[in-house]
Parts: structure tokens; sequence; C-alpha cells
């Protein structure tokens, strides 16, 4: 019986470690700033460019649903993009995305799907003095459909994501935990409005609720010299964390070939057990076509600053662009973790 209870105790003395202990920051925390960073990544590299604003961008690439069917001038498109995201102290992440737009009926189709992953890196999260070394990898495919309501003024689309996954590993010489993420469900609903029949002013709004399935696996060997040297102790915790966002936009053409625009993002990503991840994120920036096959873009995301630069060519009536975008802070919520970031970005579409 006292083999029992020593072990308990030094399961729920790790699991305090793992959860509650301060390491440049609280790491309860870490499960939901992760998925909320996540969430907080430019849906496009164009996006990216100009401070990662799009609920009220009429541009098919926006993650507005909404915004699918804003674009005319395009039947289809194909779209691809790879990013890289490094730290000063946390694992490199490799991004690639696919999205494919198809129009139907009224309204368009958008299918994408990225992948992500990680090498293992060692991070500012300290455990019984030495620093954790930390890993991830995970994948999304989702699909959405938007259509005009009100013709050139109202548009509203819906986004349904049956698929998120994300694997969290930290690793120590004494230590293994892993955190897997599933989805169990995720939608978001998106309305993009222009008030004027210039088009030069939108308003949008996009609601976003998921729900997950985390399960946290933990490996440990622990010394105890009353009970005569190591021992292994295996414990699983799962939860079911819910995340619940809310983004509302405005943009504006105030001249010739230019679009400003502002996002604000507030909600939560709830880990029962843990501490809430409030979000509160704003997001700005510009665009400015300075003739119809050059865009300088620029912006503020959150905590960092975006650049991007977009180029367009015109084949045979197609239109093939060329995007890229530098980002500061990319995912700026986990800097406690993982130290400073940047990322670069670069993305070809072929719309026809």
């Amino acid at each position: 019986m006292r083999k029992v209870m020593v072990i308990i105790m030094v399961a729920m003395i790790i699991f305090y470690w793992v959860f509650e202990a301060k390491a440049g920051g609280d790491l309860d925390k870490y499960p939901a700033r992760f998925y909320g960073s996540l969430k907080a990544f430019p849906p496009a590299v164009n996006v990216a460019g100009m401070g990662n604003f799009w609920a009220a961008l009429p541009n098919p690439f926006s993650a507005n649903p909404a915004a699918y069917s804003t674009f005319p001038e395009i039947d289809q498109a194909l779209y691809g993009s790879g990013s890289e995201i490094s730290f000063n102290a946390g694992p490199d992440i490799h991004l690639g995305v696919i999205d494919v737009l198809l129009k139907m009926g009224k309204g368009f189709l958008r299918v994408d799907y990225y992948g992500f992953n990680s090498d293992w890196a060692k991070t500012k999260i300290s455990l019984g003095g030495m620093n954790l070394e930390n890993k991830v990898e995970g994948k999304c495919f989702q699909f959405g459909y938007g259509l005009p309501v009100i013709k050139d003024k109202l548009f509203l689309g819906l986004t349904i994501i049956p698929l998120y996954s994300s694997d969290v590993k930290f690793n120590s010489p004494c230590l293994d935990v892993r955190a897997k993420s599933r989805n169990r469900g995720a939608v978001r609903i998106g309305g993009l409005y222009s008030p004027f029949r210039s088009r030069k002013v939108w308003l949008g709004l996009v609601i976003e609720h998921s729900k997950n399935r985390l399960q946290t696996d933990l490996n440990m060997l622990a010394y105890q010299p009353d009970l005569g040297g190591f021992y292994r102790i295996k414990e699983k915790q799962v939860e079911h964390p819910s995340t619940s966002l809310v983004r509302s936009g405005l943009s504006i053409k105030p001249w010739e070939g230019a679009t400003i625009g502002i996002d604000w993002v507030w909600g939560k990503v709830d880990v029962k057990g843990t501490k809430d991840y409030h979000v509160n994120q704003v997001y700005a920036g510009m665009e400015q076509w300075l003739n119809p096959n050059l865009a300088l873009r620029a912006g503020a995301a959150d905590k960092g600053f975006t650049a991007g630069l977009g180029l367009r060519k015109e084949i045979a009536g197609n239109q093939l662009f060329i995007d890229y975008a530098f980002m500061t802070e990319p995912m700026g919520d986990m800097k406690p973790f993982w130290g400073g970031g940047k990322s670069h970005l670069v993305s070809l579409t072929f719309a026809w």
C-alpha cells in the first residue's frame, strides 16, 4: 500500500510540474496557447503580407467562407503554399497548404488541406533543471461554400472541418509526454457585407466553434530510495477542450489599387482542468498594387509585423499569382515557451 501511495504522489507531483510549473510561461497554458496560435496563423500568403486581416477581405483565399464568391473574374483556382516558422528556443515548423476553389451553382466551393511538422528542439520549458525538448506535428482537412445572398452587397458562407489532429511531444532523459488532439466537430460561419454600391467598404464577421479530444500520455522514470530504486510511472489523461472565436473586420479601398483593413479577434480556448486561453488579438495592414502585375504589402499581426510582395501574370487569359510574405512573431502567444520567432511564406496560385 505504501508503494502505491508513493507512486501516486510522485505522479501527482509530475503532473503539477507539467501543467502548473512556471518555466518561461505557465505550462498549463501550453495546449490552449498552441491551438489558439495555430488558429491565428494566416490562411494565405497574400493575407499574411498585409497583416493577416481577412474577416472583411473580398478575396477567395480569405478564411471567411463568405468571401469565396467575391471574385467573379475566375471560375476555378488552385493554390499551394509552403511556410517555414522558426523560433529562437523552439522547434522549426514546416507547413504546407493545398487549396482548390471551384464554381458550383450560384457560389463557390473551396477544399483545403494543410499539414505541419517539426524536428526535436530544446525549448525554454524547464523541468528539474533541464530544458525539455519539444516536437509538434499535425494536419487539417476542411471544405466550405460561399454564395451571394444580395448581389454585390451581402455574402454568406459555411466551412466544415471534419479532420483536425495535432501531436505535441516533450522529452527529457527521464520524462516523455505526448498530447494528442483530435477534432470532434468544428464549423466556421461567415458573413461579408458592402453597404455602398462602389464596393469600396466591406464589413465582415466570422464565428467559429470546435470541440476536440485531448489525450495526454505521461511516461516517467522516477527514483525512490525507500522503495529500492527506479520506478516507471505511466499515466493517461483525457479532456475535451472547446474553442469559440469571433472575428470582426473592416476593409476599405481608399484609392486605386489599395486595400486597408483591420480585424479584431476575441474568444476562448477552454481546456478543462487547465487555465483557459483568452484570445484578444488585433490585425491590421494594407496592400497596394503599383501596377496590374506588382503588389506591395505591410501590416501588424497581433504581436509582430509583416511585409509581402505579390506578382501577377496573365497566361492565355488565365492568371498566375506568386506571393511572398515575411512575418515576425508568427505564433506570438508561444513566445514564453519558444522565444521570438519569424516566418517565411511563399505561394503559387493558378486561376482560370
